[in-house]
């Protein structure tokens, strides 16, 4: 029964060689490691592993970010204290002269 190729054992087998045999072939990533080394991770399609440069895009922005609480430092209030900031200062230099 063993010498069977058609026996389920031996497919998965097979499947698991050839599994091997694809990961073993594939392009690295290459990065450099804190070893100093190139990482030898499969690498993804942008050419980097998982680690590093992978799916990634970054933390979302507003409400969508998990520890958004009240929006007083987003981009868009932070511009506005800037330009407030000046706008103060040029009427205190013309209210001081």
């Amino acid at each position: 029964m063993l010498d069977n190729p058609m026996h389920p054992r031996e497919q998965r087998r097979e499947q698991r060689q050839e599994a091997l045999e694809q990961a073993m072939n594939s392009v690295r990533c290459g990065a450099k490691t804190r070893q100093g080394r190139a990482c030898q991770s499969p690498a993804m399609k942008n050419g980097r592993c998982r680690m590093h440069g992978g799916k990634s895009s970054g933390a979302p922005l507003g409400g969508a970010h998990g520890k958004f609480k009240h929006g007083l430092y987003t981009k868009t209030s932070l511009k506005f204290y800037e330009d407030m900031k000046k706008v103060l200062t040029e009427t205190f230099t013309l209210i001081n002269r």
